[in-house]
């Protein structure tokens, strides 16, 4: 991340951390597991989720946000790495429901 500088890694960790946030709404819904969470029927949510990831790329993308938030547009693999780290997130905290479901079971 060093090559991206001081305003590239703010925008990484601030990409990460909107993506983190979006999954683990999704995991949060309900007690059932992320999959069957994404397909069940929510248009409130959709559209809060895509409102919220367009604002994110606007103000890593469009120049006019980037100076006001301090931000310097990511290459496509610090994008791609963002929205994996994000996903990591949400898959950790999966594991960690499908571990207590098991254990509160047993």
């Amino acid at each position: 991340m060093g090559q991206w500088g001081e305003d590239g890694a703010r925008a990484f960790a601030f990409i990460t951390l909107v993506l983190g946030n979006l999954g683990l709404i999704f995991c949060n819904r309900s007690h059932l597991p992320l999959w069957r969470s994404v397909v069940t029927p929510n248009r409130t949510l959709w559209v809060v989720c895509s409102v919220a990831l367009l604002l994110t790329l606007a103000a890593v993308y469009l120049p006019w946000l980037q100076g006001l938030f301090a931000f310097a547009p990511l290459p496509g693999n610090g994008l791609a790495l963002a929205v994996g780290l994000g996903l990591l997130c949400v898959l950790w905290f999966e594991a960690l429901k499908a571990w207590q479901r098991r254990t509160l079971a047993a």
